[in-house]
C-alpha cells in the first residue's frame, strides 16, 4: 500500500505554458463558439484555456481542441514537464 502512495506522489504532469489557439483560430477564420461546438467543450472553459487561466488541462481536452483545429497538440500548446508532489 505504501509503494502505491509513493508512485502516485511522483507522478509527472505536463504544465501548460501557453497556447496558440487564438492564432490558429484566426488563420482558420474560426470563432471560439465554433471551436467549442466542434470540440464539445464548454465555451467558458475554452475561453479560460485561451486566456491562460487554466494552465493544467487533461490530455483528452488538449486532444479535442487540437482535433477541432486540425493541428497537432504540440502546435496548439506549449508545455513544460514538472514533477508533482502530493502529500
Amino acid at each position: 500500500m505504501e509503494n502505491e502512495r509513493v508512485k502516485k506522489a511522483r507522478k509527472v504532469k505536463e504544465k501548460i505554458l501557453g497556447n496558440n489557439i487564438l492564432d490558429l483560430m484566426e488563420k482558420k477564420g474560426m470563432i471560439s463558439k465554433e471551436l467549442a461546438d466542434i470540440s464539445g467543450i464548454a465555451p467558458s472553459f475554452i475561453s479560460r484555456i485561451i486566456h491562460n487561466q487554466r494552465m493544467c488541462i487533461s490530455l483528452p481536452i488538449a486532444y479535442k481542441i487540437s482535433i477541432a483545429l486540425n493541428e497537432p497538440v504540440e502546435k496548439v500548446f506549449t508545455y513544460k514537464r514538472t514533477n508533482s508532489v502530493k502529500k
